[in-house]
């Protein structure tokens, strides 16, 4: 019975000590899920899907150990642009810190520019990474796959 209650109290201790996401996944796991390269495949704009929208396409994102992030896509007239930056969790990790990079050329046809200086991690699974974050006076959302 001692071995049990320990066993619930460890259990306990360990469950507590990590975040989980809004959407789901936990905070323990993310260092290991978030090396991997990602596909955008859903964009929110102030809660509305704007996915159809997206003047940008080929967008990928790509985090590596040691906090190196490569960002490409294709703008709006087809010309591949790529990123490179350094990102770097909070220390609950519930948000990266994103470095070294210019924004994204028109996301939407509206936006000339959104800069990505802070994401919150709202969903971190193994194939699949949602953060949030604000740019121009909206709240964008984006939904990547692992590639």
């Amino acid at each position: 019975m001692k071995k049990i209650l320990i066993a619930l109290i460890a259990f306990a201790l360990a469950a507590a000590s990590c975040t989980k996401y809004d959407e789901g996944g936990f905070s323990n796991l993310a260092d290991s899920r978030l090396l991997a390269q990602w596909e955008l495949v859903a964009y929110l704009q102030d809660g509305t899907d704007m996915t159809e929208q997206i003047a940008v396409t080929n967008y990928m994102e790509e985090f590596y150990s040691g906090g190196t992030y490569y960002r490409a896509y294709d703008d709006k007239d087809g010309e591949a642009q790529n990123q490179a930056g350094s990102w770097e969790w909070s220390d609950d990790k519930t948000t990266l810190f994103m470095t070294g990079l210019s924004g994204i050329s028109y996301l939407t046809p509206e936006l000339p520019r959104v800069a990505t200086p802070s994401l919150r991690i709202i969903r971190l699974k193994a194939s699949e990474f949602w953060y949030r974050f604000e740019s121009e006076g909206h709240v964008h959302e984006f939904h990547l796959e692992a590639k």
